[in-house]
């Protein structure tokens, strides 16, 4: 039997996956990025590359998502990202060494209106991520087109006999 002349074809409509794929091109450029030049330092220092049981980004901004959550242009979250990770890896340090690292480096960095937030960032780490010992020794953060974060970091681990060294 013929078809009808008025009868269209529906179309279907294309998923449209641009948003995933800006973001997995990304992601692998920030990864790309942080490999090289850890791959520049690692002679130096002494680091060994490789994966981590966690997801340190995924940790970071979970563990920062209270604040991250208060700001809306792409400054001010990338402002935040650099504190929350500061807070983190002061957080991370041996509790002996805690006080004097954080002290000095808010003095050398001249944030000490500022302190008690860092504190609180510092306090919040302990508590609800104490087990997780990691430094963050490098990151770079983007913005996909809908406004998601894209953070890579370059992480070490903090070995018991380690931390002393810091």
């Amino acid at each position: 039997m013929p078809k009808s002349k008025n009868r269209k074809k529906k179309k279907k409509k294309p998923i449209d996956y641009s948003s995933q794929k800006n973001r997995k091109n990304t992601l692998e450029r920030n990864n790309a990025i942080l490999k090289k030049r850890m791959l520049q330092n690692a002679a130096e220092s002494n680091l060994k590359i490789g994966k981590f049981k966690h997801s340190v980004s995924e940790l970071i901004l979970d563990y920062g998502k209270i604040y991250i959550d208060e700001y809306e242009t792409e400054t001010e979250v990338a402002k935040i990202i650099g504190l929350l990770i500061f807070g983190w890896n002061i957080g991370s340090i041996e509790e002996s060494l805690r006080e004097q690292a954080l002290l000095n480096t808010l003095e050398k960095m001249n944030l000490i209106e500022i302190e008690s937030f860092i504190r609180e960032l510092v306090d919040r780490k302990i508590t609800y991520y104490d087990e997780y010992k990691y430094i963050v020794t490098d990151y770079e953060l983007s913005f996909g087109s809908t406004g998601g974060i894209n953070l890579s970091v370059a992480s070490a681990q903090v070995e018991e006999n380690q931390e002393k060294d810091l």
